[in-house]
Parts: structure tokens; sequence; C-alpha cells
């Protein structure tokens, strides 16, 4: 402690005061030492202590030359006081500062450990107090040699400055990793759907503003444009704005080119091209027209036109496939004694024009297949044409109705399995009770469940009655049985006075005899 004390006599103390290497020391140390360095520094400095301490003795850095005869009541020196304790015991490592050790005059410049003494110790304080305080070492008869390590300072400085340049050097580096680390690229969105940008977005980080427009470029959904080019470098939380399609506007107006003028192909494009999801392409078959033509166009609406035509109108085109052609791969079963039914179940399946004929059969129950145009086994396609004979039973032959009466007419058509139905009415040419015309020819071949015969016998020429007499009302039924029998006898009914009861036939232009077919008769009648 004592020769550390030394050291501090007057003119050595002085000289290191006055020392411009010391001033300038002292000060650049009161700059550099902001709070955020304090600790990395003081570590340092510790540690090139401790290694000094390891290898060199405290003798070897300050040599005593004469021990100090100040009388031991004199009052010690403020350093002195400082300097009986060890210095790291009562101050700690954050609030203290380095101070060099001067070597003695020594022919080997060595470097000499700092000594660790509190920092607010160093504090400038003016020239005077200096001088002041160190006035009682002047009054010391010791003779203190001291060297002063120029070079020390240079290298302190060195390591300060390689201290700071390192921690400029990884702020910076750490600044550059956060921009490089930060940062995304952007890619090209245009034409992808929103919901590939939104995944992009939330993995990293960035957020997404979005514009619908009406586009005929891009699909519903699909993004149009961005706003931040393909290729670019943003930083995570940025905002990219993208328009996103709405589709073709609906109510945009559309001219319709002259489809007959184009082929199938070429309708499909023009719909694709415009977007025109209303129109709808309608393909078929035509045996008269080539494939691919166009046939006709129907709007939904019927107010619509071609002038007025919008994406949203409904619109039917017709385009032609030709002539359709099957592969015969149908084959065709025995239909002998098969039921009609049966072959229709068939042909409506398979897409065959079936044709029936009908003949009559001793053999073949009716409506059972008699026999048919393409022989079983054989192969057909769809829309091929295939005819089939149908049983009507067993014929009957008409007879001839004119050797019957109208009572045996009846029983005459039962004989040939008929049935028979007897008119009666007047004929102005055929006499009463013969045959005036039967409905099926004699000699007539009659099959099927409906084997009806009508036949007409004659009631000769209609006769007049003699009414007079008789009452008026009795006079609508007896003209309407004519009537009802194919003779055309009309009537009137004049009112006169008379003598007799009123509604009283009294007169009539005929009565008592034959008339012809279209006979027209006046009646008076008392009123």
């Amino acid at each position: 402690m004592s020769d550390f004390l030394s050291k501090f006599s007057k003119d050595n103390y002085d000289k290191l005061l006055d020392a411009e290497h010391e001033a300038e020391t002292k000060a650049e140390l009161e700059e550099a030492f902001v709070e955020d360095e304090i600790e990395q520094i003081t570590e340092e400095l510790n540690e090139a202590a401790n290694e000094a301490s390891e290898n060199e003795s405290p003798e070897e850095v300050v040599t005593e030359t004469e021990p100090a005869e100040e009388d031991s009541a004199t009052e010690p020196l403020e350093s002195e006081v400082a300097a009986e304790e060890p210095i790291e015991s009562k101050v700690p490592v954050e609030d203290a500062v380095a101070i060099d050790h001067i070597d003695d005059d020594s022919d080997d410049e060595e470097e000499v450990a700092p000594v660790i003494i509190p920092a607010r110790a160093l504090k400038p304080v003016p020239e005077t107090s200096r001088r002041r305080k160190a006035e009682p070492s002047r009054r010391d008869d010791r003779d203190e040699e001291v060297e002063i390590d120029k070079s020390y300072h240079k290298k302190k400085m060195i390591r300060y400055g390689i201290i700071g340049g390192s921690a400029v050097l990884v702020c910076i580096l750490a600044f550059l990793a956060f921009l490089f680390f930060n940062q995304v690229q952007v890619k090209n969105f245009v034409g992808t759907p929103v919901s590939e940008l939104k995944t992009w977005a939330l993995k990293n980080n960035i957020e997404v503003e979005t514009e619908m427009v009406f586009s005929i470029e891009q699909d519903e959904n699909m993004i149009v444009s961005q706003d931040i080019p393909e290729g670019s470098n943003i930083q995570k939380g940025s905002v990219i704005k993208v328009q996103v399609s709405k589709g073709a506007d609906p109510d945009e107006r559309i001219a319709l080119p002259d489809f007959s003028k184009m082929n199938t192909t070429q309708v499909k494009a023009w719909v694709d091209s415009n977007k025109a999801e209303n129109v709808k392409i309608v393909e078929q078959f035509d045996e008269n027209v080539p494939k691919g033509t166009y046939l006709k166009m129907e709007f939904k609406d019927k107010n619509i036109t071609a002038a007025t035509y919008t994406r949203a109108d409904g619109l039917s085109i017709y385009m032609s496939k030709g002539k359709e052609v099957f592969e015969k791969n149908i084959e065709v079963p025995d239909f002998t004694n098969k039921s009609k039914a049966e072959v229709e179940a068939w042909a409506k399946t398979n897409m065959i024009e079936m044709t029936y004929d009908e003949a009559s059969s001793d053999t073949v129950p009716a409506e059972m297949i008699v026999s048919q145009s393409i022989k079983a086994g054989e192969k057909v396609a769809k829309k091929d044409k295939m005819t089939v004979v149908v049983s009507v039973g067993k014929a009957s032959v008409v007879p001839w109705f004119g050797n019957a009466t109208a009572e045996t007419a009846g029983e005459l058509g039962s004989q040939h399995d008929l049935q028979v139905i007897v008119v009666t009415e007047y004929s102005e040419n055929t006499p009463f009770g013969e045959l005036i015309w039967q409905s099926e020819s004699s000699g007539t071949y009659l099959t099927g469940t409906d084997k009806t015969v009508k036949v007409y016998y004659s009631l000769g020429k209609p006769y007049i009655e003699n009414l007079i007499g008789r009452q008026e009302n009795e006079i609508p039924a007896y003209f309407f049985n004519f009537k009802s029998k194919n003779a055309n006898i009309t009537y009137t009914i004049k009112y006169v006075s008379s003598s007799e009861p009123k509604g009283t036939i009294v007169w009539m232009s005929k009565y008592s005899e034959y008339v012809g077919m279209n006979t027209h008769i006046e009646i008076h009648v008392s009123r």
C-alpha cells in the first residue's frame, strides 16, 4: 500500500496531472463510458488486471527510493485513506474505472496491469483543487521515479476501437439479417384463385386487400391484377392489393354473329370468348343436314331479340350432328306366338322402328305374333325398321242378308260368328221388308274381336195418317218418327178460328196417303 501511495509525490503527481496524454485519457474515458457499455468494458479491464497480477509483482512496477519521513501527526491524504483498504472490496465493478500503474525507471518497458478504483474519483476536478489536495504530498520528502508507458494508452484505445467496431458490426449484421429474413418475394398471382393468394399471405404474414371487379379475361374468383409486381421484395406485415374477378358483366349487351355461317367448333369458341354462360349449344342428329351445320336458335324469353340480347339472357343454339349411325349389335329374338305387347316393349327399349300388320289365323290366337320380317338371331342396330304380323284370330265371312228379313238377320249373323245390328227405315225405291243395304259386303272376311255388321231393311214409302180431330200436342212426335227413319217429312201449323175446342186439328193439306221422302204438310189448329 505504501509503495502505491509513494508514487503520488508532489513532483510525480504534478507530472501525471499535467501530462497531455493523461488529460486526454480521462476525457475520453468519461465520454466512452455510456451506460450500455460499462459492464463489457469493465470485464475486459478486470481480466487484463488479473493476467498482469499473476505475471508480475507490485514491487516490479513501482520502486521506492526513499521512505516517507512524514510526521505521524500529519493528516493523511485522501488518496492514502482510500488506499488503506482494498479498492475492489469497496467499489462495485460497475462504478469502477481503470488507472495506469506507472513503472519506475527501467530499461524494459512492460505493460502494467491497471488497478480498479472508483470511477467517481476520476471526475474532472478544477486544477486548483487538484493542487490543493496534492499539497500534503508535496511536503513529503519521498523521492519517487515514475515512468509512463505511452504505448499502453494506444493499445487500450485500439482495444476499445476493436470492441466498439465489433459492436457496430454486430448491430449492422443483425440489422441486415433482420431485413433479409423479414422480407418476402412477391409471386405473380394474376390468373390464380384468390384462395391461393390468401394461403400464401397467411403463411408469410402479409395482409391482403381485395377489390371485386367484372372481368371477361378472368373467371370468377380469379385474380385480375396486383399492385406489387412479381419478384418484388416486401417486408412481412405489408399490404398487397389485388383485384378479384366477379366474372363477366351479366348486363353487358353482346352482338350476336351470323351463326348460320359458323360450325359447331366456332360457335363454342365464340361462347367461351364472350363468357356467354347462358348460351346452350344443343347438338342433335339430322338425316338431311351435315354434321356441324347450324340448324336454328331460340331465345328463352320470346321478348328478347338479337339486338337486345345481353349476357344474362338465355339462348339455345341448335347444331346438327349429322345422320346417326348405330352399330348392329342388337340380336333379334323369336317373336312367334309371342304377344304383341312383348314386341312393343322390346322395340321401345332398343329403339327399333316396328311396323305391325294384321292377319287372320285359324291356329294363332288373336293379338299373338304370326310372323316377323327379320329372322330370329340376326343383328340389328338402333333405328332399324322391322315388321311383325299380328294374328286377329279366325276370320268370319259376311253372308248376303238379302235372303233374310229384319226378324231373321240376327240369327244369320250368329251362324257366321258376326254381331248383326238391324235398322228399319223408309225408302222411296225399295219395297217394304226388303234389304236396302248392309255395312259389310257379302264375302268379306272379318277378323279380330269386332265383327259387327249393320243391315238396313225398308219400311216402304212414308204414309200420312188422318190427324184431324186429334190434339196439337201429338204432332211433334208423329213427324219425328218419319225423320228418325230417314224420311224428311216437315210441317207447319196455323191457328184458325173454329167451333172446335182450342188445340184441335181441324185441317191438313195431306192425309191418309203415301207421300214422298221430302213432303211438306200444312196443319190448321183451332184457337
